[in-house]
């Protein structure tokens, strides 16, 4: 699927919700299959997650594959930290 490749608006919600409690009430606004971080999204990201606090986040219609991969790796990170 390479640059081609989409994820969905839940799949993204599935990760941070994954993350930890303290993220499962964040909201998106949503653009067809991207999703498109709030203000409110991105200050508790920023707060809750110290791996995603250099990341930039755009605010357009669509979201790139590096992008949306950058944070599913991160919140990763951050699910193996909570884990310990």
């Amino acid at each position: 699927m390479g640059s081609g490749c989409r994820v969905t608006i839940s799949s993204l919600i599935v990760a941070i919700q994954s993350c930890g409690q303290h993220l499962i009430s964040l909201t998106f606004h949503p653009f067809d299959t991207f999703a498109v971080p709030s203000d409110e999204i991105m200050r508790l990201i920023c707060q809750s997650c110290p791996h995603l606090k250099n990341l930039s986040f755009a605010h357009s219609e669509e979201i790139s594959t590096y992008w949306v991969m950058e944070v599913l790796k991160r919140l990763n990170l951050e699910s193996i930290t909570l884990m310990r």
